[in-house]
Protein backbone atom coordinates (compact mmCIF):
# COMPACT_ATOMS: atom_id res chain seq x y z
CA UNK A 1 0.00 0.00 0.00
CA UNK A 2 2.80 2.52 1.26
CA UNK A 3 4.90 1.49 -2.42
CA UNK A 4 1.03 2.65 -4.57
CA UNK A 5 0.81 5.92 -2.43
CA UNK A 6 4.68 6.94 -3.29
CA UNK A 7 4.49 5.34 -6.73
CA UNK A 8 7.16 7.70 -8.37
CA UNK A 9 5.30 7.37 -11.51
CA UNK A 10 1.51 8.29 -10.13
CA UNK A 11 3.33 11.18 -8.34
CA UNK A 12 5.17 12.08 -11.99
CA UNK A 13 1.33 12.10 -13.44
CA UNK A 14 0.20 13.88 -10.73
CA UNK A 15 2.53 16.65 -11.23
CA UNK A 16 2.19 16.81 -15.06
CA UNK A 17 -1.89 17.26 -14.01
CA UNK A 18 -1.07 20.20 -11.63
CA UNK A 19 1.15 21.91 -14.64
CA UNK A 20 -2.01 21.65 -17.04
CA UNK A 21 -0.47 18.82 -18.84
CA UNK A 22 -2.59 14.72 -19.38
CA UNK A 23 -0.31 11.56 -19.10
CA UNK A 24 -1.51 9.93 -21.91
CA UNK A 25 0.86 6.86 -22.38
CA UNK A 26 3.15 5.23 -19.85
CA UNK A 27 6.07 6.40 -18.27
CA UNK A 28 8.51 3.44 -17.31
CA UNK A 29 12.13 5.25 -16.79
CA UNK A 30 13.35 4.84 -12.74
CA UNK A 31 15.87 6.72 -11.18
CA UNK A 32 18.67 4.71 -12.54
CA UNK A 33 17.40 4.50 -15.99
CA UNK A 34 17.25 8.34 -16.08
CA UNK A 35 20.78 8.37 -15.20
CA UNK A 36 22.05 5.50 -17.82
CA UNK A 37 20.27 7.50 -19.97
CA UNK A 38 21.49 10.88 -19.35
CA UNK A 39 24.75 9.68 -19.27
CA UNK A 40 24.35 8.17 -22.34
CA UNK A 41 23.33 11.50 -24.53
CA UNK A 42 26.35 13.67 -22.60
CA UNK A 43 28.54 10.45 -23.55
CA UNK A 44 31.83 12.61 -22.24
CA UNK A 45 33.87 10.10 -22.68
CA UNK A 46 33.36 9.32 -26.21
CA UNK A 47 32.79 13.31 -27.08
CA UNK A 48 35.89 13.98 -25.58
CA UNK A 49 38.17 11.69 -27.68
CA UNK A 50 35.99 12.98 -30.45
CA UNK A 51 37.07 16.61 -29.99
CA UNK A 52 40.28 16.36 -27.79
CA UNK A 53 42.47 17.03 -30.58
CA UNK A 54 41.33 20.56 -30.45
CA UNK A 55 42.44 21.04 -27.08
CA UNK A 56 46.03 19.32 -27.71
CA UNK A 57 46.46 21.94 -30.65
CA UNK A 58 44.96 25.34 -28.55
CA UNK A 59 47.34 25.33 -25.61
CA UNK A 60 48.09 21.64 -24.77
CA UNK A 61 48.26 20.04 -21.47
CA UNK A 62 48.43 23.31 -18.81
CA UNK A 63 45.22 24.81 -20.99
CA UNK A 64 43.32 21.52 -21.28
CA UNK A 65 44.17 20.71 -17.36
CA UNK A 66 42.77 23.85 -15.85
CA UNK A 67 40.44 25.25 -18.34
CA UNK A 68 38.60 21.89 -17.67
CA UNK A 69 38.48 23.07 -13.85
CA UNK A 70 37.10 26.43 -14.92
CA UNK A 71 34.54 25.20 -17.35
CA UNK A 72 33.81 22.38 -14.35
CA UNK A 73 32.93 24.76 -11.75
CA UNK A 74 30.79 27.02 -14.89
CA UNK A 75 28.65 24.36 -16.07
CA UNK A 76 27.45 23.17 -12.65
CA UNK A 77 26.15 26.96 -12.72
CA UNK A 78 24.44 26.79 -15.49
CA UNK A 79 23.15 23.04 -14.51
CA UNK A 80 21.96 24.22 -10.95
CA UNK A 81 20.08 26.96 -12.83
CA UNK A 82 18.80 25.17 -15.65
CA UNK A 83 17.78 22.68 -11.98
CA UNK A 84 15.85 25.33 -10.46
CA UNK A 85 13.84 26.28 -13.36
CA UNK A 86 12.78 22.28 -14.39
CA UNK A 87 12.15 21.07 -10.30
CA UNK A 88 9.22 23.98 -10.87
CA UNK A 89 8.47 23.09 -14.25
CA UNK A 90 8.97 19.67 -15.29
CA UNK A 91 7.90 19.31 -18.59
CA UNK A 92 9.83 17.69 -21.80
CA UNK A 93 9.41 21.49 -23.63
CA UNK A 94 12.31 22.52 -21.43
CA UNK A 95 14.01 25.30 -22.39
CA UNK A 96 11.18 27.26 -24.84
CA UNK A 97 8.83 26.37 -22.05
CA UNK A 98 10.77 28.14 -19.04
CA UNK A 99 11.84 31.05 -21.22
CA UNK A 100 7.78 31.37 -21.75
CA UNK A 101 7.03 31.04 -17.89
CA UNK A 102 9.67 33.14 -16.65
CA UNK A 103 10.61 36.28 -19.21
CA UNK A 104 9.60 39.53 -19.12
CA UNK A 105 5.22 40.55 -19.75
CA UNK A 106 5.09 40.79 -22.95
CA UNK A 107 8.68 39.55 -24.72
CA UNK A 108 7.44 35.60 -23.46
CA UNK A 109 6.11 34.80 -26.56
CA UNK A 110 8.60 35.95 -28.86
CA UNK A 111 11.70 34.69 -27.00
CA UNK A 112 10.03 31.24 -26.22
CA UNK A 113 9.82 30.92 -30.36
CA UNK A 114 13.42 32.26 -30.63
CA UNK A 115 14.44 29.77 -28.04
CA UNK A 116 12.69 26.26 -29.71
CA UNK A 117 14.37 27.43 -32.95
CA UNK A 118 17.99 27.70 -31.03
CA UNK A 119 17.06 24.33 -29.22
CA UNK A 120 16.13 22.81 -32.70
CA UNK A 121 18.95 23.96 -33.99
CA UNK A 122 21.24 22.25 -31.87
CA UNK A 123 19.16 18.95 -31.80
CA UNK A 124 19.35 18.32 -35.53
CA UNK A 125 23.11 19.55 -35.63
CA UNK A 126 24.03 17.16 -32.98
CA UNK A 127 23.08 14.37 -34.27
CA UNK A 128 25.03 14.80 -37.83
CA UNK A 129 28.24 15.23 -35.84
CA UNK A 130 27.27 12.18 -33.11
CA UNK A 131 26.80 10.30 -36.84
CA UNK A 132 29.76 11.87 -37.85
CA UNK A 133 32.05 10.58 -34.44
CA UNK A 134 30.56 7.15 -34.73
CA UNK A 135 31.67 6.71 -38.15
CA UNK A 136 34.94 8.05 -37.34
CA UNK A 137 35.43 5.04 -34.69
CA UNK A 138 33.92 2.99 -36.72
CA UNK A 139 36.88 3.22 -39.31
CA UNK A 140 39.47 4.02 -36.73
CA UNK A 141 38.75 0.50 -35.20
CA UNK A 142 38.57 -0.89 -38.88
CA UNK A 143 42.12 0.69 -39.90
CA UNK A 144 43.78 -1.34 -37.10
CA UNK A 145 42.48 -3.83 -38.38
CA UNK A 146 43.33 -3.45 -42.03
CA UNK A 147 46.66 -1.23 -42.56
CA UNK A 148 45.42 -0.99 -46.09
CA UNK A 149 42.60 0.82 -46.05
CA UNK A 150 42.92 4.16 -46.29
CA UNK A 151 40.25 6.65 -44.69
CA UNK A 152 39.01 9.42 -46.76
CA UNK A 153 36.19 11.75 -46.59
CA UNK A 154 33.62 10.00 -48.61
CA UNK A 155 34.04 6.74 -46.66
CA UNK A 156 33.46 8.87 -43.27
CA UNK A 157 30.14 10.65 -44.69
CA UNK A 158 28.76 6.97 -46.42
CA UNK A 159 29.15 5.05 -42.84
CA UNK A 160 27.93 8.37 -40.80
CA UNK A 161 24.92 7.70 -43.69
CA UNK A 162 24.75 4.10 -41.79
CA UNK A 163 25.01 5.20 -38.40
CA UNK A 164 22.00 7.75 -38.79
CA UNK A 165 19.81 4.98 -40.92
CA UNK A 166 20.82 2.05 -38.23
CA UNK A 167 19.25 4.36 -35.69
CA UNK A 168 16.35 5.14 -37.44
CA UNK A 169 15.66 1.52 -37.94
CA UNK A 170 16.11 0.57 -34.44
CA UNK A 171 13.68 3.30 -33.07
CA UNK A 172 11.00 2.73 -36.47
CA UNK A 173 11.41 -1.12 -37.23
CA UNK A 174 11.99 -2.27 -33.83
CA UNK A 175 11.05 -0.20 -31.01
CA UNK A 176 10.12 -3.74 -28.43
CA UNK A 177 13.61 -3.71 -28.45
CA UNK A 178 13.89 -0.04 -27.05
CA UNK A 179 10.52 -0.19 -25.08
CA UNK A 180 11.66 2.49 -22.63
CA UNK A 181 13.34 5.04 -25.15
CA UNK A 182 10.18 4.88 -27.40
CA UNK A 183 7.95 5.37 -24.62
CA UNK A 184 9.72 8.05 -23.28
CA UNK A 185 10.01 9.71 -27.06
CA UNK A 186 6.36 9.13 -27.44
CA UNK A 187 4.66 10.25 -24.12
CA UNK A 188 6.92 13.29 -24.16
CA UNK A 189 6.29 14.78 -27.71
CA UNK A 190 6.45 18.03 -28.15
CA UNK A 191 5.79 19.90 -31.30
CA UNK A 192 8.19 22.60 -31.30
CA UNK A 193 6.45 24.87 -33.46
CA UNK A 194 4.24 25.78 -31.57
CA UNK A 195 1.19 25.96 -33.57
CA UNK A 196 -1.83 23.82 -33.43
CA UNK A 197 -2.33 19.93 -34.81
CA UNK A 198 -4.44 21.08 -37.78
CA UNK A 199 -2.11 23.92 -38.98
CA UNK A 200 -1.12 22.17 -41.94
CA UNK A 201 -1.37 18.81 -43.10
CA UNK A 202 2.56 18.61 -42.66
CA UNK A 203 2.92 19.21 -39.34
CA UNK A 204 0.10 17.40 -38.67
CA UNK A 205 1.89 14.30 -40.03
CA UNK A 206 4.82 14.92 -38.05
CA UNK A 207 3.07 15.53 -34.37
CA UNK A 208 1.37 12.05 -35.76
CA UNK A 209 2.35 9.54 -32.81
CA UNK A 210 1.91 5.33 -33.93
CA UNK A 211 -0.43 4.16 -31.96
CA UNK A 212 0.28 0.50 -32.05
CA UNK A 213 4.57 1.31 -31.74
CA UNK A 214 4.03 4.27 -30.00
CA UNK A 215 6.35 6.45 -31.50
CA UNK A 216 6.73 9.28 -34.11
CA UNK A 217 7.00 7.33 -36.83
CA UNK A 218 7.18 10.38 -39.15
CA UNK A 219 9.44 13.13 -37.23
CA UNK A 220 12.21 10.18 -36.54
CA UNK A 221 11.83 9.71 -40.66
CA UNK A 222 12.13 13.73 -40.88
CA UNK A 223 14.91 14.02 -38.24
CA UNK A 224 16.82 11.27 -39.55
CA UNK A 225 17.00 13.18 -43.49
CA UNK A 226 17.76 16.31 -41.94
CA UNK A 227 20.25 14.27 -40.39
CA UNK A 228 21.87 12.91 -43.69
CA UNK A 229 21.90 16.08 -45.66
CA UNK A 230 23.59 17.79 -42.59
CA UNK A 231 26.66 15.16 -43.08
CA UNK A 232 26.30 15.30 -47.01
CA UNK A 233 28.10 18.07 -46.29
CA UNK A 234 31.29 16.59 -45.47
CA UNK A 235 31.45 15.15 -48.98
CA UNK A 236 32.41 18.66 -50.18
CA UNK A 237 34.00 20.43 -47.51
CA UNK A 238 35.35 20.12 -43.99
CA UNK A 239 34.87 24.11 -43.54
CA UNK A 240 31.37 23.40 -44.22
CA UNK A 241 30.53 20.62 -41.92
CA UNK A 242 32.60 22.00 -38.95
CA UNK A 243 30.61 25.02 -39.34
CA UNK A 244 27.71 22.04 -38.71
CA UNK A 245 29.36 20.91 -35.36
CA UNK A 246 29.90 24.38 -34.39
CA UNK A 247 26.54 25.45 -34.61
CA UNK A 248 25.31 22.15 -32.86
CA UNK A 249 27.18 23.61 -29.14
CA UNK A 250 26.03 26.78 -29.94
CA UNK A 251 22.71 26.22 -30.44
CA UNK A 252 22.33 23.98 -26.96
CA UNK A 253 24.24 27.09 -25.54
CA UNK A 254 22.13 29.75 -26.46
CA UNK A 255 18.85 28.13 -25.94
CA UNK A 256 20.55 27.42 -22.16
CA UNK A 257 21.18 31.31 -21.85
CA UNK A 258 18.13 32.44 -22.93
CA UNK A 259 16.09 31.09 -20.06
CA UNK A 260 18.56 32.26 -17.37
CA UNK A 261 19.13 35.78 -19.40
CA UNK A 262 14.85 36.09 -19.32
CA UNK A 263 14.79 35.24 -15.72
CA UNK A 264 17.64 37.93 -14.65
CA UNK A 265 16.53 40.33 -16.56
CA UNK A 266 12.42 39.82 -15.35
CA UNK A 267 14.15 40.12 -11.91
CA UNK A 268 15.91 43.24 -12.98
CA UNK A 269 12.76 44.80 -14.32
CA UNK A 270 10.81 43.72 -11.12
CA UNK A 271 8.59 41.14 -12.71
CA UNK A 272 10.40 38.29 -10.88
CA UNK A 273 9.04 35.06 -10.86
CA UNK A 274 9.78 32.83 -7.78
CA UNK A 275 10.43 29.23 -8.55
CA UNK A 276 9.22 26.43 -6.26
CA UNK A 277 10.23 23.72 -6.94
CA UNK A 278 12.38 20.96 -5.03
CA UNK A 279 15.17 22.11 -6.28
CA UNK A 280 15.82 26.36 -4.81
CA UNK A 281 18.86 28.10 -4.89
CA UNK A 282 17.48 30.66 -2.62
CA UNK A 283 19.33 33.96 -2.34
CA UNK A 284 22.16 32.12 -4.30
CA UNK A 285 19.92 32.25 -7.30
CA UNK A 286 20.73 35.83 -9.03
CA UNK A 287 24.80 34.91 -8.46
CA UNK A 288 24.26 31.05 -9.66
CA UNK A 289 22.65 32.71 -12.80
CA UNK A 290 24.81 35.45 -13.62
CA UNK A 291 28.05 32.94 -13.75
CA UNK A 292 25.63 30.64 -15.63
CA UNK A 293 24.59 33.63 -18.26
CA UNK A 294 27.94 34.89 -18.50
CA UNK A 295 29.73 31.41 -19.19
CA UNK A 296 27.06 30.86 -21.60
CA UNK A 297 27.17 34.13 -23.73
CA UNK A 298 30.99 33.86 -23.78
CA UNK A 299 31.27 30.74 -25.11
CA UNK A 300 28.48 31.57 -27.88
CA UNK A 301 30.64 34.45 -29.06
CA UNK A 302 33.72 32.58 -28.92
CA UNK A 303 32.43 29.76 -31.03
CA UNK A 304 31.99 32.00 -34.02
CA UNK A 305 35.56 32.87 -33.92
CA UNK A 306 38.08 31.47 -36.19
CA UNK A 307 40.66 28.44 -34.85
CA UNK A 308 43.50 29.12 -36.60
CA UNK A 309 45.28 32.56 -38.19
CA UNK A 310 45.78 33.66 -40.85
CA UNK A 311 42.17 33.52 -42.18
CA UNK A 312 41.27 32.18 -45.24
CA UNK A 313 38.74 29.59 -47.17
CA UNK A 314 39.66 26.62 -45.92
CA UNK A 315 39.85 27.49 -41.92
CA UNK A 316 36.61 30.32 -41.79
CA UNK A 317 34.71 30.04 -39.05
CA UNK A 318 31.24 30.39 -40.93
CA UNK A 319 28.98 29.55 -37.56
CA UNK A 320 27.73 33.12 -37.42
CA UNK A 321 26.33 33.18 -40.94
CA UNK A 322 24.09 30.07 -40.39
CA UNK A 323 23.12 31.58 -36.97
CA UNK A 324 21.86 34.38 -38.77
CA UNK A 325 20.55 32.51 -41.32
CA UNK A 326 18.36 30.73 -38.75
CA UNK A 327 17.54 34.14 -37.19
CA UNK A 328 16.57 35.60 -40.31
CA UNK A 329 14.24 32.13 -40.84
CA UNK A 330 12.88 32.52 -37.22
CA UNK A 331 12.37 35.71 -37.73
CA UNK A 332 10.03 35.73 -41.28
CA UNK A 333 7.79 32.92 -40.03
CA UNK A 334 7.61 34.59 -36.50
CA UNK A 335 6.12 38.04 -38.58
CA UNK A 336 3.81 35.94 -41.03
CA UNK A 337 2.75 33.02 -38.87
CA UNK A 338 4.72 32.52 -35.70
CA UNK A 339 2.95 35.91 -34.03
CA UNK A 340 -0.87 35.33 -34.74
CA UNK A 341 -0.74 31.21 -34.56
CA UNK A 342 1.91 30.32 -31.70
CA UNK A 343 0.30 29.23 -28.28
CA UNK A 344 2.56 26.46 -27.23
CA UNK A 345 0.52 24.51 -24.93
CA UNK A 346 1.62 26.40 -21.95
CA UNK A 347 -1.89 26.31 -20.05
CA UNK A 348 -1.45 25.68 -16.81
CA UNK A 349 -4.16 25.20 -13.85
CA UNK A 350 -4.82 28.15 -11.82
CA UNK A 351 -7.09 27.77 -9.04
CA UNK A 352 -9.57 25.85 -11.31
CA UNK A 353 -8.62 28.23 -14.21
CA UNK A 354 -6.79 27.55 -17.30
CA UNK A 355 -4.60 29.99 -18.45
CA UNK A 356 -3.48 29.96 -22.01
CA UNK A 357 0.00 31.86 -22.85
CA UNK A 358 -0.74 35.01 -24.78
CA UNK A 359 1.84 38.12 -25.01
CA UNK A 360 1.47 38.50 -21.48
CA UNK A 361 2.50 35.84 -19.27
CA UNK A 362 0.45 34.89 -15.85
CA UNK A 363 0.35 37.29 -13.69
CA UNK A 364 0.80 34.76 -10.65
CA UNK A 365 0.80 30.66 -11.03
CA UNK A 366 0.65 29.01 -7.86
CA UNK A 367 -0.28 25.15 -8.33
CA UNK A 368 2.32 24.54 -10.92
CA UNK A 369 5.46 25.10 -8.55
CA UNK A 370 5.69 28.77 -9.54
CA UNK A 371 4.67 32.04 -7.55
CA UNK A 372 4.57 35.75 -8.43
CA UNK A 373 8.53 36.94 -6.10
CA UNK A 374 6.88 38.82 -3.36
Amino acid sequence: MASELFDPVVEDDLALERLGYKQELKRSFNLLSMVGFSFSIVSCWSALSGVFIIGAESGGPPVMVWSWIGVSICSLAVAFSMAEMCSAYPVAGGQYSWVAIVAPRGWARGLSYVCGWFMLTGILAMGAVNNFITAGFILAIAELSNTDLVVTRWKITLVAFAVAISGLSFNTLAPQLLHKASVFASSNFINMTGFGSAYTAILGLLQTVDKKRQIPTYAILLTTATQIALNSIYFGTVTGFNTVVSIATEGFYISYAMPICAKLLSTAMGQAVKLDGLWDLGQWSVPVNLVGAIYLLFTSITFNFPTENPVDSENMNHTSAAIGLMLLLAAITWMTTGRRRYQKSLSILTEGTEMEMSDSRPEQIKSGGLNKAD
